[in-house]
């Protein structure tokens, strides 16, 4: 039996869920500059996390 994540869905092949706690305001910002790039705050921390990442990646 395939593993159900608490919500009752189903989990996506190879992916976590993450769930943080920001300001109201920086949620407010973010949603400001998510609509003018015409991004989702998925793709926002998506790409913040590939920064974090590739800077980690070239510092060692």
């Amino acid at each position: 039996m395939k593993k159900q994540r608490p919500s009752g869905r189903k989990p996506i092949k190879d992916k976590i869920c993450l769930g943080v706690y920001i300001t109201t305001d920086k949620h407010e910002r973010l949603m400001e500059i998510a609509d003018k790039k015409e991004l989702t705050l998925s793709d926002i921390v998506r790409m913040a996390i590939n920064e974090f990442i590739a800077k980690e990646e070239s510092e060692q």
